[in-house]
């Protein structure tokens, strides 16, 4: 996730300062770049990874589970096997996606910095000043 996330804010480091450089506003690169990760690019790729991995994992081990018999062992002791096994993990994928999207964005943020400073020869705290302007809490 850290990996996809670091080339996600290079890629959309690169391509927007292409379009800013054509008109001189690479000032605006941190903001623009900053709100594109964190409303649209950030939010589908973090969900994308996680659907992924965490529903084929949850998947092959509740199907595991019915070859082996023991979500029938789990109705023969009167429980109900959809609260007892996939309440939790659906529970437990709602927190965890919530954590990693904040974890993925920042890191996200943090490489399209560090290529903007090294590729584009932007000033990292210039990056840094324009990202409240455009990402704001609404």
């Amino acid at each position: 996730m850290a990996f996809a996330g670091v080339f996600v804010g290079a890629i959309l480091v690169i391509q927007f300062n292409i379009m800013l450089s054509q008109y001189e506003a690479q000032a605006f690169l941190g903001g623009l770049n900053t709100s594109a990760v964190i409303r649209q690019v950030g939010p589908l790729l973090i969900s994308f990874i996680l659907a992924g991995k965490v529903g084929a994992y949850t998947a092959a081990e509740l199907g595991t589970m019915r070859v082996t018999e023991q979500i029938d062992a789990v109705q023969c002791l009167g429980t109900n096997p959809i609260q007892y096994l996939v309440v939790p993990r659906f529970f437990g994928i709602i927190i965890s996606s919530v954590l990693l999207l904040a974890i993925g964005v920042t890191i996200s943020v943090a490489g399209s910095m560090a290529v903007a400073t090294v590729a584009c020869g932007i000033n990292p705290l210039q990056f840094l000043s324009n990202i409240p302007r455009f990402a704001d809490a609404w």
